[in-house]
């Protein structure tokens, strides 16, 4: 993507010049490019090159720029240490800087100061980011900037066929490309406090809490502890809530974190209102599962909600979060709210032609949770739905769980007409991303596009994520996982664009 956005933007990229990236990642993508006659990579670390097997300048990227004035069309750096003032003397007039610009969830104050200084030296300066699993936070950012004022970044100046980017790359289609340049948001971290522990666990050791989870063998997510909060061991299972030191308080189910107050509302906000704005009329909202509150929190923002019903088979989770989570769980206040202590299986069977919108908040697909990521789930769901109806489930994460979302999505297109695939980012899940599955009776449903709208004041009152832009990104894909859970329809038409 550091490549991509770039080349994509210029109208003849012919001189690229790469500073840092001696492991040949951002090259060998540079010269899928035709119109590419000369590519320089300056990189100080002559070990790493070495590695690569490619001849280049070897120095200080600093000096290199010094000695090159109105020379190249597109710069890329991977380095963390970027001299915009000096790559601006050392392009060409319209052309194009790509940055390594961190993470938006762990470095806003420096990205602003970043960018503050980069729109004092180009005209356009945007910031855009790609889900990376090994990343912190499972995300890295880039600053693009453009020397020529009429530069669009948000969408590529050239296209190549489907079938082509199929062939040429892993990740990026251009469809992928406008919606990847986002809109910055400033996430807050919790502050700490005393480290004492009274209570144990056994996945807190030393002061860290370690995940532990089945479903991501090889990898863990770990979280500094300041206290132990609640341990207990209900009916279904084991539940923790500890506070940290930079994440709030966390809500631990079974050895896998639930929420934590940092960044749930990247999860409660994305299961909810791309479902919600995609129905014309969402009255009736049930949700299986999600009993520390926080979707429930989402659906009451809509005004056309009258009724929201809460089915959880454990009460704990929601007595914790009650006490340990009033952010999220003080949509339990509301009277439009009623809950249900009891298995989401067994009250769907009950329930016909009733809701608007279903959406099941559901942990992974073992313990209590496995039955809701069965095909009879999904019927169960569908006849509890009056025409029209739209389905939202918790749809486990793409650089995981492709063989499972894939499916799912099978046997849910058997049964509704409308079945799609959409994915939030959030650092403390498992390779820092969640997706979705949302289904509609209506065959003329276009979850890509909302059909309803808040205006952008509206939107920044009442979201800390969500918004329409953010919306429709979330249904555009990475090459290997549209090419993963294709229709045949999906194929012919990406065969023939």
């Amino acid at each position: 993507m550091i490549a991509y956005l770039a080349l994509s933007s210029h109208p003849n990229p012919e001189r690229v010049l790469v500073i840092g990236g001696g492991d040949s990642g951002i090259l060998r993508e540079v010269i899928k490019y035709p119109q590419v006659k000369e590519v320089v990579l300056c990189d100080i670390g002559e070990a790493v090159i070495r590695i690569s097997k490619i001849s280049v300048h070897i120095g200080d990227g600093f000096e290199f720029l010094q000695h090159r004035k109105e020379y190249f069309d597109v710069i890329s750096t991977d380095s963390s240490d970027p001299y915009y003032g000096l790559m601006n003397d050392a392009l060409h007039t319209g052309s194009i800087v790509s940055a390594q610009g961190k993470c938006q969830w762990l470095d806003v104050p420096l990205l602003k100061k970043v960018m503050k200084f980069a729109r004092k030296i180009f005209p356009v300066v945007e910031y855009a980011y790609t889900t990376i699993p090994t990343c912190t936070s499972g995300q890295i950012g880039f600053i693009l900037c453009g020397k020529d004022p009429s530069t669009n970044f948000k969408e590529p100046l050239r296209h190549i066929s489907h079938a082509q980017e199929f062939k040429l790359f892993r990740y990026y289609n251009s469809k992928l490309h406008p919606l990847d340049v986002c809109k910055q948001h400033q996430f807050v971290a919790m502050s700490s406090s005393s480290s004492s522990t009274k209570l144990a666990h056994p996945n807190i050791s030393n002061g860290w809490f370690r995940e532990s989870g089945a479903m991501w063998p090889g990898q863990s997510m770990n979280i500094e502890v300041n206290q132990i909060l609640h341990v207990e061991k209900s009916k279904f299972q084991d539940v923790l809530v500890f506070e940290s030191k930079t994440y709030g308080n966390v809500l631990v189910l079974d050895g896998v974190i639930q929420v934590t107050e940092r960044d749930e509302f990247s999860y409660q906000e994305m299961i909810t209102h791309p479902a919600l704005f995609s129905h014309p009329n969402p009255e009736r909202v049930l949700v299986i599962g999600g009993g520390d509150g926080g979707v429930l929190r989402e659906i009451i923002k809509h005004p056309q909600v009258k009724e929201a019903v809460l089915c959880d088979i454990d009460e704990a989770v929601i007595r914790v979060s009650k006490k340990y989570l009033p952010g999220m769980s003080i949509s339990y206040s509301d009277s439009k709210v009623s809950v249900h202590i009891g298995d989401g299986f067994d009250f769907l069977q009950n329930k016909k032609e009733y809701f608007d919108v279903i959406i099941t908040d559901s942990s992974d697909p073992v313990g209590p949770a496995e039955s809701l990521y069965q095909s009879r789930y999904y019927e169960l769901m569908r006849d509890a739905l009056r025409d029209g109806g739209i389905v939202s489930t918790q749809g486990e994460c793409q650089w995981l769980h492709l063989p499972l979302i894939k499916e799912v999505l099978t046997f849910a297109r058997k049964l509704f007409p409308v079945a799609e695939y959409a994915y939030t980012t959030i650092p403390t899940y498992p390779s820092g991303q969640i997706g979705f599955i949302l289904c509609s009776k209506d065959a003329s449903t276009n979850f890509k596009e909302p059909l309803r709208r808040m205006t952008p004041e509206q939107e920044l009152k009442q979201f800390k994520y969500y918004n329409s832009e953010i919306h429709r990104a979330a249904f555009v894909l990475p090459n290997f996982t549209r090419q993963a859970i294709a229709t045949e329809s999906d194929k012919k038409e990406d065969a023939s664009a």
